[in-house]
């Protein structure tokens, strides 16, 4: 009995201990950091209609997930609590619940921590903002600013409202000037001096994000790793990937074609690009008449030997000049060719003779005329008229 009564505490406290160090494992793995809110709160913005100005909508969407996160810390709640108070704020016309939610506001903004005045600044200087308190405003944005500089949505709001509080007070806009950078003889911007240095690693294949800037800076990035990639295949030396050489000589000059249209649209002009679309084009036919000379298609051989390597790929010119006199042949593709070719030539063609169009004729005068027969022997072509017509009168 006694030993009944001590397994089955020993179990219950066991079972106890597993609920307790699940729960508390669990909290800790669900635990986001304050980084991961603002990448979920930026994705929310631009899904859920806050960008799109649908603050309603938006609301309840944080609403719901305020709900998700209730059972988390305090600092996982609490830029999501300040978030839907904003939201609610920025849907309402009444004055009254504007205040209401605007208070409510300032006060969670009292309850962040000391490594998170970045959100707390910014959250009271949407405050300050809509109550139209545009000194302390800019005061928060500008103390927030640098917070934000990896997420693009918020940022791009910060230097917007920078600018509406400077158009208020009728003074230069406190907005950083944006870094400026060239890649060749395309100038770019860059927010800041950190996004200029990371995208010219070239570590980052695509910027998220929509505009003239966004589109131009994924389009040098496309080239640059188009480019890239042909290289480091040619490099490889090796004459038998010549098929998949051409293929990425193809997707490079398809895609340096689409930048240029992109430019030309956009009244750019960039040298540059201009001479890698033709060298680009250059070098995919180059490789196109290497695969057909290997078929056997000789009339590619002048081509073949003119063909100067570009200034863009002066590292590899070794490699084009060994493709130029090494010269191989498929044997299948060659051979049949020739047979092609053999039994063309060898063919003759039945002759044909083309006759005139000859026109059908159909005699609508016969009720009104009448032939009279010719007795008189006629010969050849005469007598074969006579039989139709020699004479005629019109009939009583």
């Amino acid at each position: 009995m006694n030993k009944c009564i001590i397994f089955y505490f020993y179990y219950s406290f066991k079972n106890l201990f597993i609920k307790v160090f699940l729960n508390i494992y669990l909290k800790i793995k669900l635990k986001l950091k304050p980084m991961e809110i603002i990448h979920k709160l930026e994705n929310s913005r631009e899904q859920q209609g806050y960008t799109q100005k649908n603050y309603e909508k938006y609301s309840k969407h944080i609403r719901n997930l305020l709900r998700f996160f209730k059972k988390e810390n305090k600092i996982t709640t609490l830029p999501v609590e300040c978030e839907l108070f904003l939201a609610k704020s920025l849907s309402t016309n009444q004055n009254k619940l504007k205040r209401k939610y605007l208070k409510k506001l300032m006060e969670l903004c009292s309850q962040f921590k000391e490594n998170e005045l970045g959100m707390s600044s910014y959250f009271k200087g949407m405050g300050y903002y809509l109550r139209e308190e545009y000194n302390e405003a800019i005061g928060s944005f500008v103390q927030c600013r640098s917070f934000f500089v990896n997420y693009k949505l918020f940022l791009k709001e910060i230097d917007n409202l920078l600018d509406l509080c400077a158009d208020k007070f009728q003074v230069v806009s406190l907005r950083p000037v944006k870094s400026k950078a060239y890649w060749n003889d395309i100038e770019l911007q860059f927010e800041t001096e950190e996004e200029k240095n990371e995208f010219f690693k070239f570590q980052r294949k695509e910027i998220k994000g929509k505009g003239f800037d966004v589109s131009l800076k994924n389009f040098i990035l496309k080239t640059h790793f188009k480019k890239e990639n042909l290289i480091n295949l040619i490099k490889k030396d090796n004459t038998e990937k010549l098929r998949s050489i051409k293929e990425k000589a193809k997707q490079l000059f398809l895609t340096v074609k689409e930048f240029s249209f992109f430019l030309e649209k956009n009244y750019v002009s960039s040298e540059h690009v201009n001479s890698l679309y033709k060298e680009s084009q250059g070098l995919f036919h180059f490789f196109k008449n290497l695969e057909e000379r290997k078929n056997g298609n000789l009339q590619v051989e002048k081509d073949i030997y003119d063909f100067k390597t570009p200034e863009s790929f002066k590292e590899v010119d070794n490699f084009f000049d060994k493709l130029k006199h090494t010269i191989e042949f498929d044997s299948k593709e060659v051979k049949k060719k020739f047979m092609d070719y053999l039994q063309k030539s060898i063919t003759v063609e039945p002759s044909q003779i083309n006759l005139p169009f000859l026109p059908v004729l159909y005699d609508l005068a016969y009720d009104f005329i009448e032939y009279e027969v010719n007795t008189k022997q006629q010969g050849g072509i005469s007598k074969l008229i006579s039989k139709f017509s020699s004479s005629f009168s019109l009939k009583k």
